[in-house]
C-alpha cells in the first residue's frame, strides 16, 4: 500500500495562487494528488505550480475567475479531460471589501463578494459532484472566514457570504445527520460555536449512487484574512483540510 494518502487522485484548489490555498495545494500535491491551481491571479498560481513541480509534484495552473459560471464549469470539465476524475473540491477562494461598513459598501463590492465567496462554492459543488458519483465518490471542502461567526461592524458582505458558505453543504445536495465543531482552534469563537453548533468550515463527503445518502461535516477553524497566520494557527488550519479530504475528524 503507498504511503502517500492521494496517489492517483485529483484535487481542485480555488484561491490557491497564495496563502491557505497554496498551502493546501502543495500539501495535496506531497500527499500524492494532482493538483489543479485555480486562481485568478495567473502568476500566484504559477508560482504555485512551480513549487509544486520543483518538489517533484503534479499540478497544473488553471486562470480562473470562479465568481463567473462558465469559467467554473470550464475549470472542472477541464480538470476531468485531463486527468479523468475529480476527487477532491476545496472552495478556498474569497473576496471581499474588508474593513468597510454596510454604507459604505458599493452595489459592485457587495455583488462581486457574494459571487467570489459564496456563489463560486455553489458552482463548484453544482458542476463537480455529478462527476464524483460518477466515478463512485469524493470530499468536497468549502472555507469560510471566522468572520462567518464572529462578524464586526465593518465585515458585513464578508460576513454575509461567509455565513452563507458554512451552510452551503446541505442545499448541495448532501445531507447532515451530524455536526459538531472544534472550538480550541477557533478560540476567539468558541462559545458562539458551542452555543449555536455552527462551523467556518463545511466538510461534504459524496457517494456513489448506489450508496446511502452522503454525510456532512462542520468544523470551526480559523481561517486566513488578508494577512498570513502565525505558523500554529495555520497548521490546524491545514490539518482540519486533511481530515475532512480523509474523512477524520478534526484535529483538536
Amino acid at each position: 500500500m503507498s504511503r502517500f494518502r492521494f496517489d492517483n487522485r485529483t484535487a481542485i484548489v480555488t484561491g490557491s495562487a497564495s496563502g491557505i490555498g497554496r498551502q493546501t495545494a502543495v500539501q495535496f500535491a506531497a500527499e500524492g494528488a494532482r493538483v489543479v491551481v485555480a486562481d485568478i491571479d495567473a502568476e500566484g498560481a504559477a508560482a504555485t505550480v512551480a513549487q509544486i513541480t520543483e518538489a517533484g509534484g503534479v499540478a497544473r495552473v488553471s486562470v480562473t475567475d470562479v465568481g463567473e459560471p462558465s469559467a467554473v464549469e470550464e475549470l472542472v470539465e477541464r480538470t476531468v479531460a485531463e486527468f479523468g476524475r475529480i476527487d477532491i473540491l476545496h472552495n478556498n477562494a474569497y473576496w471581499a471589501p474588508l474593513y468597510t461598513s454596510v454604507v459604505d459598501t458599493t452595489m459592485e463590492q457587495w455583488d462581486r463578494t457574494i459571487a467570489v465567496t459564496l456563489t463560486s462554492v455553489f458552482l463548484g459543488c453544482k458542476f463537480a459532484i455529478p462527476h464524483m458519483v460518477e466515478a463512485g465518490g469524493g470530499v468536497i471542502v468549502n472555507t469560510a472566514s471566522t468572520a462567518a461567526i464572529v462578524t464586526s461592524p465593518t465585515f458585513g458582505a464578508y460576513s454575509a457570504a461567509g455565513s452563507a458558505t458554512c451552510g452551503n453543504a446541505v442545499p448541495s445536495g448532501m445531507r447532515a445527520p451530524r455536526s459538531y465543531t472544534n472550538p480550541r482552534s477557533c478560540p476567539s469563537a468558541s462559545k458562539w460555536s458551542r452555543s449555536r453548533s455552527m462551523s467556518a468550515w463545511s466538510c461534504a463527503r459524496t457517494r456513489g449512487t448506489s450508496g446511502p445518502p452522503a454525510s456532512s461535516r462542520k468544523v470551526a477553524m480559523t481561517l486566513p484574512g488578508p494577512t498570513a497566520l502565525p505558523p500554529s494557527r495555520k497548521l490546524r488550519t491545514l490539518q482540519s483540510v486533511f481530515a475532512c479530504a480523509t474523512g477524520r475528524r478534526s484535529v483538536s
